[in-house]
């Protein structure tokens, strides 16, 4: 897995230690939702204890994860490995509340107190869980309706829980659609903001937990109806660092002469068009040769004027762009428009409000010819439906609109002697990963485009998008995809300037809430020409 452009140095002084996976499935209630976790601890230091740094790059893939091994820790962050049996749901709109109830400091007496069994020993399987981590909380007014995002809690001996404001990065989880697996990273500095134990997670010592699911009845409504083998493990030394782990300085990663960098970002509402001067310091920094915008609202007119004023280009810009398909495309070589002007509209399966007659749903989608000295490039800006969950009407519908985004793509290119191929977006993948494989599919040549893999910048984490105002962690949105028989990744990264150390952001000439100006972050994807 390539993370030479994540920015991230792994401790010197410990390594991770990794929790050996047994697969205990606890059958849950009518649906038989199982759940899998881990059990016994191993320990290292790195240096002849067998344990090696085991560099969890936060992606949603578990392949860097020995086959025998789903927790891991180091000194910043405890990461978890998770399946939900015969599943597959969005942790975040999940149709049964899934938790971690973590016993901190791996004694009993502490926090809320957990009976679960006995081992094959005859010991008795026991925790005191100080903090709980639940996907799809739990909802007392409807418990088999739970509610959507995540929330933490400390817990206390009686079994109380008190809300942990959830900082950006203390909890985090890919991919955002749903899966056969699902990565977590827990952070180990939150303890600032809740009556947590000192010891283990948060310094160092012993960290116990489990996995668990809550009823989703009246009569099992708060109550564990099943659970996976309980984990334990030893903590390395946490330090007593800031809140949140930042990197060390380190500068923007420059494109070569001979390559073209592409910037897919979603402005949210036009917002460069109200708050110029944050936007204007992205686009400067990054030195875009094509910029796929989603949520912009203006004509060409506007948008060349735009950027004409406000980013340096010797070559001048060239745009593409439409109110109506919220999207535009920006190049500093010259544009052609790209078959028809519109992909066509599909049926909308959403439910009607009261008042509304049914009409087609238009894909927002622009395309475009780029003609650069490398060659003519087919670019594509698209914005599919948000929300939802897998097999929702929102699901549905980002599957209708990628089928019709598709059949508008193979129409334009029938004619068309150009190879390179990029196609990007917000494709909103909060239900299944199915409007992705569709929109790809056999756009290159009679192959599938790939689907570029870029790092957060600073950090092994792959999220696009969050927003601390809602009760969701950050996640993957946003997406570019290629055609690997004519174009290779150079290097691949998004934007995070909240996270950069202030020195690397004033070399590069950005300010630290640069990318707060919208909800989703500029991902960068730099190509060279096969």
């Amino acid at each position: 897995m390539d993370t030479t452009s994540t920015g991230r140095t792994a401790p010197t002084t410990t390594s991770p230690t990794l929790v050996a996976q047994i697969l205990l499935f606890a059958a849950i209630g009518a649906a038989g939702l199982a759940i899998s976790a881990c059990s016994t601890a191993q320990t290292g230091s790195g240096t002849g204890s067998g344990t090696e740094w085991l560099d969890v790059s936060m992606d949603g893939k578990v392949a860097e994860w020995p086959a025998d091994a789903s927790v891991a820790m180091d000194d910043q962050f405890a990461y978890f490995r998770l399946s939900v049996q015969n599943e597959q749901f969005t942790l975040q709109a999940a149709p049964q509340t899934v938790a971690v109830l973590i016993d901190c400091d791996a004694d009993p007496a502490t926090g809320k107190y957990l009976y679960l069994g006995k081992d094959e020993q005859g010991r008795a399987k026991k925790l005191g869980a100080d903090l709980e981590i639940q996907f799809s909380p739990m909802n007392p007014a409807d418990p088999a309706k739970p509610k959507k995002g995540v929330a933490l809690f400390a817990l206390a001996k009686d079994g109380s829980r008190t809300a942990i404001e959830r900082g950006t990065l203390d909890v985090v989880f890919l991919p955002t659609y749903a899966s056969p697996w699902y990565e977590l990273r827990v952070s180990r500095h939150m303890k600032g903001r809740a009556a947590l134990p000192q010891r283990g997670l948060f310094s160092s010592g012993a960290t116990t937990g489990v996995f668990v699911l809550y009823g989703d009845t009246r009569e099992t409504a708060g109550q564990i109806v099943g659970y996976a083998d309980p984990f334990g493990i030893a903590s390395p030394p946490a330090p007593a660092a800031a809140p949140q782990w930042r990197p060390t300085v380190m500068d923007l990663p420059k494109k070569e002469s001979r390559e073209l960098r592409v910037v897919s970002y979603n402005v949210v509402k036009s917002k460069p068009l109200s708050s110029p001067d944050t936007f204007k310091r992205i686009f400067d920094a990054l030195e875009p040769d094509f910029i796929l915008l989603q949520e912009w609202e203006a004509d060409d007119k506007v948008t060349q004027s735009w950027f004409t004023a406000l980013v340096s280009s010797p070559t001048g810009w060239y745009v593409q762009a439409s109110p109506a398909a919220d999207c535009a495309i920006i190049s500093r070589h010259a544009l052609t428009s790209f078959g028809s002007e519109a992909a066509e509209g599909v049926t909308n399966p959403m439910p009607l409000r009261e008042g509304q007659t049914a009409r087609p749903w238009t894909p927002r989608f622009i395309g475009a010819f780029a003609h650069t000295p490398l060659g003519t490039v087919v670019l594509g800006s698209g914005h599919l439906k948000c929300c939802g969950s897998k097999d929702s009407p929102e699901d549905q519908l980002r599957i209708a609109e990628t089928e019709s985004i598709n059949r508008y793509l193979h129409g334009g290119l029938v004619a068309s002697p150009a190879k390179m191929r990029i196609i990007g977006g917000d494709f909103n993948l909060v239900g299944s990963r199915t409007p992705l494989d569709v929109l790809v599919r056999q756009l290159d040549g009679g192959q599938d485009l790939a689907v570029a893999e870029p790092v957060v910048l600073g950090t092994p984490i792959k999220y696009t998008w969050y927003d601390n105002a809602t009760e969701f962690t950050p996640g993957r949105l946003d997406y570019i995809t290629y055609s690997t028989s004519s174009l290779e990744v150079s290097r691949a990264f998004v934007l995070d300037t909240t996270i950069l150390a202030e020195e690397s952001l004033y070399r590069i000439g950005l300010s630290p809430n640069d990318t707060m100006g919208s909800d989703h972050l500029p991902v960068v994807v730099d190509f060279r020409v096969r």
